[in-house]
């Protein structure tokens, strides 16, 4: 699924902080359980990805 700017999946209704296609979701979101293994791991690589260092090389 794809990501707004803020790295929330795009069918994230907001204002509810619930799924806006649930009943119409792709198997990617039917084999994610929340707060699952697999939530968890992504979760934690998002945070890595956020929190990663960008290496600068003076010339």
């Amino acid at each position: 699924m794809a990501h707004d700017e803020e790295g929330w999946c795009v069918a994230m209704d907001g204002a509810r902080m619930n799924c806006g296609i649930y009943e119409t979701r792709p198997s990617v979101c039917r084999r994610f359980v929340m707060n699952g293994p697999y939530c968890h791991a992504v979760r934690e690589e998002y945070a890595q990805e956020r929190t990663r260092a960008i290496d600068l090389n003076l010339l």
